[in-house]
């Protein structure tokens, strides 16, 4: 008889044990919501894309744009449950994202998509909406008469 390290024999019902728990706790690497919405984000603020994995054992993240691993981390950084938070976004931004989950049993990628609006645009909005809300004024705000 063999003897494990906690001097407890290890027999083939034991051997068997261990692999059916392995083999029932194994689970391939995987990414909660294969499509999920662009994700919107104004220039200048913080941005974050959802990659949630699971797996057994624990799958690693990783994120790529245009093929490039994105490990900056003055400019992104990962999240505990692999999402992705960009710091500052800018226009330059935009695009598609690729989040990687993998462990010894299998790799998942889905895409994740960052569109960025400027503060601006957000702005002219308000200022449209602000002077079709209120046609009995003769000015609006700005001191542009209507005619």
């Amino acid at each position: 008889t063999v003897l494990n390290k906690l001097s407890f024999p290890i027999d083939q019902n034991t051997k068997t044990f261990f692999w059916w728990k392995k083999f029932l706790f194994s689970v391939p690497a995987n990414i909660f919501y294969d499509n999920l919405p662009v994700t919107l984000a104004t220039r200048s603020t913080s941005a974050i894309l959802e990659c949630e994995a699971y797996g057994h054992p624990k799958p690693s993240v990783m994120w790529y744009s245009s093929g490039c691993d994105l490990t900056d981390t003055t400019k992104y950084r990962q999240l505990t449950n692999g999402s992705l938070e960009i710091i500052s976004v800018r226009e330059a931004d935009a695009g598609d994202y690729e989040c990687t989950a993998s462990n010894k049993l299998g790799i998942k990628t889905v895409i994740r998509k960052l569109k960025v609006k400027s503060k601006l645009m957000t702005l002219n909005l308000v200022s449209r909406l602000f002077l079709f809300s209120f046609p009995w004024r003769e000015e609006n705000p700005l001191g542009q008469k209507f005619k």
